[in-house]
């Protein structure tokens, strides 16, 4: 009988996190600005969701990413962000809606913690 082992490096939280992503657009020749939400976050990674992909969403794409932080409790005062950019290491499609796309994302940097 075989035995699971975790192979990650990080704990994953769990995490709806509202997230807008930066791509440059090739037609267009400048980035462009996506929203998307997050499914899980780590230091080292995070996968998420995006309803509108298209077709330039590939392996190995670099992204600069900005997730919106819930508000800070003591304070209530406007959320927090984190910006990151990242590696595409895989696309999962989304049966539901088929222009939908799973992203799983490692960070370039681990986030600080």
């Amino acid at each position: 009988m075989s035995q699971w082992v975790e192979k990650r490096q990080h704990h994953r939280l769990h995490m709806t996190l509202p997230l807008l992503y930066e791509r440059f657009d090739r037609e267009l020749g400048y980035c462009r600005e996506y929203a998307a939400t997050t499914v899980n976050i780590s230091l080292g990674g995070l996968y998420f969701t995006c309803r509108n992909c298209d077709d330039q969403m590939e392996l190995q794409r670099e992204l600069d990413v900005t997730i919106q932080m819930p508000p800070k409790a003591s304070t209530m005062s406007k959320t927090d962000s984190i910006k990151a950019t990242g590696r595409i290491i895989r696309i999962d499609p989304v049966p539901e809606h088929p222009r939908a796309r799973g992203v799983a994302l490692e960070f370039l940097q681990p986030l600080p913690h």
